[in-house]
């Protein structure tokens, strides 16, 4: 018998770990960037695919968001950020962005803040956060092994008989000149810093009324090209003159060079009875105008045609976001926070802010494209923007702000129910005053009259001495003696 149960015991002992055994998943997920060309030119445009891809198991949900530097690059299409699911029966999504190069330099496109579940587990799985970087107005040839030059500035840059402003430097890309009005044509002068590159864009140059842009572009023996910018303003016959806030600007009839706005057309009105070259916006009802100052510098202005009002038109953009700042009424400010002034674009721009060494401001705008108003959270250091997320706070706002009139309510009752306790208690020492003072009357000697006070409410001490008073002139009733055997 003992050895049969031994058997059932070694036999039990083999089998129960095959019964413990999980399943183990050794899912793990990648999102990765990648692009045609890594090597592009300025102003040029090219796509970012973002693939969302498992190995070991099948894709479930997933969420990432893409950052890149607005200095370099604009975000033209796609969303950087994404929150979706898989099918279940795939094991990668791709999504494209397409991007704008606006300046040249290296920069980095990468994936931040990402998130991938597994779709049978439902559990986290490690992802590998891809990047990309980006080479702006330079590109590598790896077909030779010969090293070309890359230099593409300029060692000189004016235009004849004519000053620039500001004085050049190969690194300053972009330059004003003023012309008379009676100017048609100018020369453009521009010297290479390296003989091996190539110049286009100088020369002699038509110009006509206003503004006129002319773009000199130096390309590099490897290809790399850098732009050079010429605003070159031709003074206006009968020009328009306006004063903003103490300084004197030039309406610009034409706003050739000028780009377009995010959410704007274009549009002809009128100002003192001549047309005028604008810029509209028929969701937000805004009108833009070009203001030039007296040395040269052309700024976008909102023009209020009914007050006849010109206000500086400083949005702030980011990653395709377009939000114009606007005066906060009191109920929208975020609780304890407080008006601020911070830079940007050169311009001072009103915000909000907990605490002046934040990197974060506040700021309340309108969105150029939807129209809508809100608040929307500005980072200072990285330029970046998003919408305000402030229903949290508001949340506890609400129950301090409850919890108060609570508070205010008890202290309410309290002060009542005092109240009550010494209007009683008034009431009862009255009373026993009158008691006592009636006692009293009674008294033919009102010797102890001063021995009464309010303090001794219950008058037991003096209310015995009355009583003793009173009763020692009575006659004492004399008990009648019980006749004894002597009386007889």
């Amino acid at each position: 018998m003992n050895n049969y149960l031994k058997r059932i015991l070694i036999i039990l002992i083999l089998i129960i770990p095959f019964f413990c055994i999980k399943n183990v998943y050794a899912a793990s997920s990648t999102i990765k960037l990648t692009t045609s060309n890594s090597n592009v030119s300025l102003n040029s445009i090219f796509t970012v695919n973002v693939t969302v891809s498992e190995e070991g198991g099948k894709l479930g949900s997933f969420e990432y968001s893409i950052t890149h530097d607005s200095k370099y690059l604009l975000l033209i299409s796609g969303e950087e950020y994404q929150k979706d699911v898989g099918e279940g029966d795939g094991k990668s999504k791709t999504y494209t962005l397409k991007y704008k190069a606006i300046s040249n330099g290296q920069t980095i496109i990468k994936v931040n803040d990402s998130r991938v579940v597994d779709w049978d587990t439902e559990k986290d799985i490690s992802v590998n956060n891809g990047s990309l970087t980006i080479n702006i107005g330079s590109t590598t040839n790896t077909n030779t092994t010969e090293s070309k030059s890359s230099d593409n500035s300029l060692k000189s840059l004016f235009v004849e008989g004519f000053n620039i402003s500001p004085k050049f430097n190969k690194d300053t890309l972009e330059y004003n000149v003023n012309l008379s009005s009676d100017t048609l044509k100018i020369k453009i002068i521009a010297e290479k810093n390296d003989d091996t590159a190539s110049i286009t864009g100088d020369g002699e140059v038509d110009v006509k009324e206003g503004n006129n842009t002319i773009n000199v572009v130096v390309t590099a023996e490897n290809g790399a090209t850098r732009t050079y910018k010429i605003n070159a303003y031709v003074q206006e016959q009968a020009p328009i003159t306006v004063k903003i806030k103490g300084k004197k600007y030039t309406v610009l009839k034409k706003l050739i060079g000028i780009n377009l706005p995010s959410g704007f057309k274009e549009k002809t009105i009128k100002i003192n009875d001549t047309e005028v070259d604008a810029f509209y916006n028929d969701k937000l009802n805004f009108t833009i105008v070009g203001l030039k100052d007296s040395i040269g510098n052309i700024s976008l202005y909102l023009y209020d045609e009914t007050l006849n009002k010109y206000t500086k038109y400083s949005p702030i953009v980011s990653d395709g976001l377009s939000i114009i700042i606007l005066n906060a009424p009191e109920n929208k400010i975020p609780h304890r926070y407080y008006k601020t002034k911070f830079s940007y674009n050169g311009d001072l721009v009103t915000g909000y802010t907990l605490s002046e060494k934040s990197d974060f401001r506040v700021v309340y705008g309108i969105n150029t494209e939807t129209g809508s108003k809100g608040l929307y959270l500005y980072d200072i250091k990285e330029n970046t923007i998003q919408r305000f997320y402030n229903d949290q706070v508001n949340i506890y706002v609400e129950l301090i702000q409850k919890i108060k009139y609570a508070f205010i309510i008890l202290g309410s009752f309290i002060l009542l129910l005092t109240l009550i306790i010494i209007s009683l208690l008034s009431k009862n020492i009255k009373f026993k005053k009158k008691y006592i003072e009636k006692r009293l009357s009674k008294i033919d000697n009102p010797i102890y009259t001063d021995d009464i006070k309010y303090q001794d409410l219950e008058g037991t001490t003096t209310l015995k001495k009355v009583e003793k008073y009173k009763n020692k002139d009575k006659p004492t009733k004399k008990r009648k003696r019980e006749k004894t055997f002597l009386d007889e």
